[in-house]
Parts: C-alpha cells; sequence; structure tokens
C-alpha cells in the first residue's frame, strides 16, 4: 500500500471538490443578488442553485465514502496484533500522510462553516457539514491507532512508592466522581 490514502479513499479529490464548492457558492450569491434587482436573472440563480444541490449531494457521497473507507482501515487496525502495523503499509509515512489530511479537513471544516451559502442551500449544506465532519472523525481515530501502534512505550526507574500512586489515582478518582455529581 502507498504512503498516501488507499485509491479507494478518495480524500482529496473530495477536498478539491469541496474548495471548488465554495467557488460556486460565491457565484451563485452574486447571481442571487442580481435576479433580486433583475427577473431576467431568476431562471439562472434557480438553475445554479439546482446545480450546487446536486454537486454537494455528491460531495456528501463521496464524505461517506471517505468515512466507510477509514471505519473499515480501523476495523482490520483493531482485529491485528497491536504490534503489527498491516502488511504493505509504510505507517510512518502513512501517520504523516494522515496527519497531513486532518488539517486539510479541518480548515476545510472552518471554511465550510463560514461560507456564505445561498438561499434554499442551507440545510443540504448543513449535512455536508456533517458528512464532512463524520468522515475527519474516522481518519482521526485512524491517525490516533496508527500513532498508538509506533510508539514505543519508555520505561524508566523511579523511587516512587507503587501503592502511594494507586491510593493517590483512587483518592484523585473520588474526588472526580464528587464534583461530577456536585
Amino acid at each position: 500500500m502507498k504512503p498516501e490514502s488507499p485509491p479507494s479513499i478518495p480524500t482529496a479529490s473530495l477536498l478539491l471538490a469541496a474548495l471548488a464548492l465554495i467557488g460556486g457558492y460565491g457565484a451563485a450569491v452574486s447571481v442571487q443578488a442580481a435576479a433580486d434587482h433583475d427577473s431576467g436573472f431568476r431562471n439562472e440563480a434557480s438553475q445554479k442553485s439546482s446545480q450546487l444541490a446536486i454537486e454537494i449531494h455528491g460531495l456528501i457521497k463521496k464524505a461517506k465514502q471517505v468515512e466507510n473507507g477509514f471505519a473499515s482501515i480501523i476495523k482490520d487496525m483493531l482485529a491485528r496484533d497491536p504490534a503489527r502495523t498491516p502488511e504493505g503499509l509504510d505507517a510512518q509515512a502513512k501517520l504523516e500522510d494522515l496527519g497531513r489530511n486532518l488539517d486539510s479537513f479541518r480548515g476545510m471544516e472552518l471554511t465550510l462553516r463560514s461560507a456564505i451559502v445561498p438561499e434554499g442551500l442551507a440545510e443540504v449544506h448543513m449535512d455536508l457539514r456533517r458528512s464532512m465532519a463524520r468522515a475527519r472523525e474516522k481518519m482521526a481515530i485512524t491517525h490516533s491507532l496508527l500513532s498508538q501502534m509506533l510508539t514505543v512505550p519508555e520505561s524508566f526507574e523511579s523511587t516512587a512508592d507503587g501503592e502511594g500512586l494507586r491510593a493517590l489515582a483512587e483518592h484523585s478518582t473520588q474526588r472526580l466522581i464528587e464534583l461530577a455529581n456536585a
């Protein structure tokens, strides 16, 4: 497997299409503003909104593919011996690639949140934001699992009393429970 996302997980194409959608929003808002002043633009505004709705539904499907692709990877990783990385996977490169993808997805989520959405598309736009968030969540879980697989625990010598640490942990847990119930 290459260090990039597997071909079945369209992360890059999803991000590019979402970016193009934001550009389409700007054009649609301009056409809607023109339609408010000149009735000749109403048909064009309606067509533009319909086309954007179709594009958004396509993006939601792609986001679902990304979500399902990473869910499959998570399932596979959890079924394996945690000390073994999946065969053919350059885990360190994959971890770095996933980190970059996560940053890109988070940036796109912020962009989608602050986008000026054309009239009539607010609900489907919110569906897109939710689907992007679910895809990012699965990507983040995959990143976390890979990170845990690659991090070697460090042993160190300590003079701390084990029983004292256990007592401190129990005391802290009880105190947190008290605070949570307050």
